[in-house]
């Protein structure tokens, strides 16, 4: 059976990560991270050829699974939280540091003053470069950020608060989403078969050893 080409005109490769706004460090937030991974579980989930999950569908043991994985632990509050290469306690967010190694925030320096808004823009960027533009807890931190720069807009008066302005800005509008090679129209709506049933559930430990784990989104963002 010979293969119907695609169209000339349909994409093929996906767009180049995304790009920082420059002057804001590079930060790892697990608890984005989980979130990512619950969204491909619940994808991979409603793919044709997977057995469809009952309501409700409890994820959390695959999440700690994942968790444990990734080397993260649950706070005493229940957040998710990882451990810093350079004191060795836990935290809910690392900062990559000169030497490259990750830090917590007691072991980075920031201006006092802009830290809470240094730490919300590069999350929010970290957010975007492993491919979470969208839900609800994405689409809450964009509407608070459109509230703070609205308000700092009206009072912005000294060069740390006009670069804010500049830099939090282009965040308030996602990245296109990436374009997977858009099969041809005769192979819109079949299933996917038994070979894709079985290599779906592999997807999410791919995305892990090649994004989402801290040496690996180390490697691949740690010089930009």
């Amino acid at each position: 059976m010979s293969r119907v080409p695609l169209s000339p005109t349909e994409p093929r490769l996906a767009p180049r990560p995304f790009e920082a706004p420059p002057g804001l460090p590079t930060v790892y937030a697990p608890a984005l991270v989980m979130t990512k991974i619950l969204r491909m579980l619940r994808w991979i989930d409603d793919l044709p050829g997977q057995k469809l999950p009952a309501w409700g569908t409890d994820y959390r043991p695959q999440l700690n699974l994942w968790g444990a994985v990734l080397g993260f632990q649950k706070s005493p509050r229940g957040r998710w939280v990882v451990q810093c290469e350079t004191c060795r306690q836990y935290s809910i967010r690392l900062m990559l540091q000169a030497n490259g190694t990750w830090g917590c925030m007691h072991c980075t320096r920031l201006p006092s003053k802009s830290r809470l808004w240094i730490y919300f823009l590069a999350e929010l960027v970290f957010a975007y470069r492993i491919q979470l533009y969208g839900g609800q807890q994405i689409n809450r931190r964009r509407a608070t950020l459109a509230r703070m720069l609205a308000a700092k807009a009206g009072q912005a008066r000294k060069v740390r608060d006009l670069w804010l302005l500049a830099v939090g800005a282009p965040l308030l509008t996602p990245p296109p989403a990436p374009v997977r090679c858009v099969r041809h129209p005769a192979f819109i709506g079949n299933p996917r078969g038994q070979l894709w049933a079985a290599l779906a559930p592999l997807l999410v430990g791919a995305w892990v050893d090649s994004l989402l784990h801290p040496v690996a989104f180390r490697t691949r963002f740690g010089a930009a």
